[in-house]
Parts: C-alpha cells; sequence; structure tokens
C-alpha cells in the first residue's frame, strides 16, 4: 500500500491537532515511515519515497537534514504547544504531540488498516468479483455513497453508509433526468473532464451536492465513471487520492463484466495461437490469414509474456486482463497460452511507440503482481513465433537472473541466454580456456588474485594504468603478475579472438559460480 500526503494529512488530523502544513498534495506513492534520529544516513534508501518523522526540537535539525531532508517525500515534524515549526523546503506536515514515536505508530497503524482493506480489493480482482463488491469493501473508508455511472449518466452500481440516499433521486430515470442531462451537456468544464484521466469535481452546481469523479476508458473514450458523493463526511483531497486507487482495482471488475456479457470477437487470436502451437505451419498460409485481418506482412510486431506471480493462475482474473489489454490498446491481440499470457502488438497500427507502450504497462505490470518479458521489435509476419521465444526467454531467464525485477526485456538477457545454451551439452569447466583453469588452480593453491587481475585487465581493454588503478596496485606490481598470467596462460593476449574466448570464458565460470 504506498500513500500520499493528502491521505496521511486526513488521518493524523483526526489524532493530533495540525500546527502547519506545506504541499502535501505534492507527495505521493509514499511507502513507508522511518523516525529521524541524530544523525541518519537517508543515502542507502530511496528518499522521495519514505517518511520521515523528526522532532523540531532537535538541535541542528534544519543544518543536519538540509541536503537529505529536502529530498524527502515527506516530513512530518512533532513539536509542543508553543514552539515554533522549522521552515523546510520539503513537504511536511507540523502535528501537536508527545513525541515522534507516537506519531510514527499512528503513521504506522494508517498503512496497515489501508493495506488491509487494498487487500480486499486484490482479493475480490483475483476471483473476478464484481464492482459492487469493491464498493462495499470501501464505503467505510470514505464514509460516503460509492456508485459507478456509465457514459448516459445510468447508475450501474452504487453502495451508501445509509441504506437509503438523497442522491440516488439525481440519477433516477425520468424526464427530470433528461433535463440534469441536458444541463451538464452545456457545462463546458464537465465536457472538458470527459477525458481526464485524474480524479476531478463533478458539476455540484447542476446535481446539487460535491462529488469526485474518476474515469474509465474504453476505446480511448469515457466508458463509466467512478463517483463518491458528499452526504456525511466532507470531501477532502485525500479522497481523491483514493478514489483513484480504488478505481484501478473497480476498472478490472467493469472490463470482466462487459466480458462475460459478450463474446470474444477477435479473429486474430486463432490465427496467432495455430502459429505458436503449430511448427508445421506453412508460414505462407499463416502469413494470408493474418492479411486478411489486416494484420500486413510489412508492419512491425513487438511480443509480451505475462507470467502469473505470487498466485494461483486459476483463480487470476486471465480473460479479464487479456480485456483490459486490447481496450488499452487496441493494435494489441492478447491471450492465454501454456499457462501464460501472451500479447502481440501490431506497432504498425498503434498510435503509440514500443517505449509508449512500455512505460503505460510499467505501472500496471507491478501494481497487478505480474512478470513480463519482451521480444525485440520485428517487421513481418515469419518471426512471429521467434518474437513469442524470446519475449518467454527474457521472462524465464530475467526472472531467474533479476528475481525481484517485474519486467526484462531480451537485450538485456541474451548474453546470459548465449552462456546457458552454451553449457546445455558440456559444463563450464570442459568449454572454458585451459589457460583460466590453471589460473583457478593457482589462485585456490597460493592465494594469488590471477583471475581477478584478468577479468579487470580484460574490462578495461587491457589498459595497464586503469587495471593497476582498478585493483589498487603499483603499476610494476600490477606488470608482474600480469607477466606470470601470461606464462600460465601460455598466451601474449595478442589474439583478439583468443581474448574474446578468455573473457566469454571467464564469464562461463564466472554463472556457473
Amino acid at each position: 500500500m504506498r500513500l500520499t500526503g493528502n491521505i496521511l494529512l486526513q488521518y493524523l488530523s483526526e489524532k493530533f491537532p495540525v500546527r502547519e502544513t506545506g504541499r502535501p498534495e505534492e507527495s505521493r506513492e509514499l511507502k513507508g515511515a522511518l523516525l529521524c534520529h541524530a544523525s541518519p544516513d537517508l543515502r542507502e534508501i530511496r528518499p522521495e519515497e519514505w517518511i520521515y518523522v523528526a522532532e523540531t526540537d532537535t538541535a541542528g535539525l534544519s543544518a543536519v537534514y538540509e541536503e537529505d531532508l529536502a529530498k524527502a517525500g515527506l516530513l512530518i515534524l512533532t513539536v509542543s504547544p508553543g514552539k515554533q515549526g522549522l521552515p523546510v523546503n520539503a513537504p511536511y506536515i507540523v502535528l501537536e504531540a508527545d513525541s515522534p514515536g507516537t506519531v510514527l505508530n499512528e503513521v504506522n497503524k494508517i498503512f496497515a488498516d489501508l493495506r488491509s482493506w487494498e487487500e480486499r480489493l486484490l482479493d475480490i480482482q483475483y476471483r473476478m468479483g464484481s464492482a459492487r463488491e469493491m464498493l462495499e469493501a470501501s464505503v467505510a473508508i470514505f464514509e460516503n455513497p460509492l456508485f459507478v455511472l456509465d457514459d448516459t449518466f445510468s447508475v450501474l452500481t452504487s453502495v451508501s453508509p445509509e441504506n437509503s440516499s438523497s442522491w440516488q433521486d439525481v440519477f433516477a430515470p425520468g424526464r427530470e433526468k433528461m433535463d440534469l442531462l441536458r444541463s451538464i451537456a452545456r457545462d463546458p468544464r464537465f465536457i472538458e473532464s470527459r477525458n481526464r484521466k485524474d480524479v476531478y469535481p463533478g458539476p455540484d452546481a447542476i446535481i446539487g451536492f460535491r462529488t469526485f469523479h474518476w474515469n474509465v476508458f474504453r476505446g480511448g473514450k469515457t466508458r463509466y465513471s467512478l463517483v463518491v458523493a458528499e452526504e456525511g463526511r466532507r470531501l477532502t483531497p485525500s479522497d481523491a487520492d483514493l478514489l483513484e486507487l480504488l478505481g484501478t482495482h473497480v476498472k478490472f471488475a467493469l472490463f470482466h463484466q462487459e466480458r462475460t456479457d459478450e463474446e470474444r470477437s477477435s479473429k486474430i487470436e486463432p490465427v496467432l495461437t495455430r502459429i505458436l502451437e503449430d511448427r508445421m505451419l506453412d508460414y505462407q498460409e499463416g502469413s494470408h490469414m493474418l492479411e486478411n485481418l489486416g494484420w500486413k506482412s510489412e508492419h512491425s510486431y513487438l511480443a509480451l509474456v505475462y507470467q502469473l506471480t505470487y498466485l494461483d493462475q486459476e483463480v487470476l482474473p486471465v480473460l479479464s486482463i487479456c480485456r483490459y489489454m486490447q481496450e488499452q490498446f487496441p493494435s494489441c491481440c492478447s491471450f492465454p497460452f501454456e499457462g501464460d499470457i501472451v500479447s502481440f502488438f501490431n506497432l504498425s497500427l498503434s498510435v503509440l511507440s514500443e517505449e509508449e507502450i512500455q512505460m503505460q504497462l510499467k505501472p500496471f505490470i507491478r501494481d497487478s503482481y505480474l512478470k513480463a518479458g519482451f521480444s525485440r521489435t520485428m517487421a513481418g509476419h515469419m518471426d512471429l513465433r521467434r518474437q513469442y521465444v524470446q519475449a518467454k526467454t527474457a521472462l524465464d531467464v530475467g526472472s531467474r537472473k533479476y528475481p525481484y525485477q517485474w519486467i526484462n526485456y531480451f537485450d538485456q538477457i541474451a548474453f546470459t541466454y548465449i552462456l546457458e545454451q552454451a553449457v546445455r551439452r558440456l559444463p563450464a569447466r570442459m568449454l572454458a580456456h585451459e589457460g583460466v583453469l590453471r589460473l583457478q588452480d593457482s589462485d585456490r593453491k597460493h592465494g594469488t588474485e590471477y583471475v581477478k587481475t584478468l577479468q579487470c585487465y580484460l574490462d578495461h581493454h587491457q589498459n595497464a594504468v586503469q587495471t593497476a588503478k582498478e585493483l589498487f596496485i603499483h603499476r610494476s606490481t600490477f606488470l608482474y603478475r600480469l607477466e606470470k598470467i601470461r606464462e600460465l596462460l601460455e598466451s601474449s593476449l595478442e589474439d583478439p579472438e583468443e581474448v574474446l574466448y578468455l573473457m566469454i570464458s571467464l564469464s562461463l565460470l564466472d554463472q556457473k559460480g
């Protein structure tokens, strides 16, 4: 669960008197809180993602923390009644509290409560629950009515703190609703807001009460609006941040609902599935089928493979993810294949570039607990199956090499893949240069550092000065060591092919280790 400064300000103001605030709305994506001591070392973490709780009375606070706290995600200062707060450059909140520890405990409790809420939303999402279930799980957080409108301002589903609610009459079918729609249609501010991708205030002057809206897009146009209405507790900027978080989950439920109401209409999917499954498929036959569907042989394509992680594949809404992909990227065909989700993008038909697609997918992949592998972009139909293999390889090899990385690209792991393929029939020691094995043997028996020295020497393009500097040894010491290495290698290190062989050998043995 990642919080924002607005959310924290709302919850903390219910527990502590707020003395002063400074730009809390600029503080977003906060993931934890730390207690500042006399000399914290903030360089070991990402300051902009963290909350720092400190006491304003600490001697020399502004001087000690001047550089680091200017980078903080949010600074919460505690001050005794009658004391003055200290000006800081980072977003901050000054509270009246007994101690920083008291505030830190409350911040951690806020994190825990909202994390529990988000886990309930994820559980509903993964078992393909409805939007109404998500609203029911959220109404206690907002303490106000929540509802979903379609593009005709019809209420699809709603939940209120009380059984009856006066806001429902505003959107009830009838002549009054048509008058409302005509009034809204003439409101230039609300017309403009229909294309907004952030939370925005509704036409309160028309409907008679305050609301916050968050749009759900389909095919580049607003299809639904998630709304919170001010009926009980007063709406604050924190409700806008919470509504946006809720919306990222509700849209999955809405897409799944649409998916269950209609059959999948894509005709490209079975063709691509057959290309992946049938290695004996005639290339011209597959290409002809894609040509008839508008995916031309001169077009450029990109493959993506999703792996479902941390969750049972049987309960993750695979088809909802496929639907989401095709809604967000109209030139994409996404489908389940051999336990994964495969997506092909026709970049020639897409309004987005390869880089823009990848950037848009990063938060979705992270927040959905997925892992992904991207292929290279290639032109034509001949390499579609090979692109799938590239993406699958990027996913598999990247997950082993970079286990905490959500997205892997084939170019980043290609060399590792080559090394892994090289040792499929023979172990690394039987492929490596014999001289390197002799260097290893000397290092084990005599405590030398010949392998490390050779690696550093080759990394610095056989530059003796740079190598000696990197190893922190005198140049004459390095030259003596290099002469011993050449003797054991039985090589002058002048043949480019042999140098390449040595570098590959070192990589093979390092990967084995």
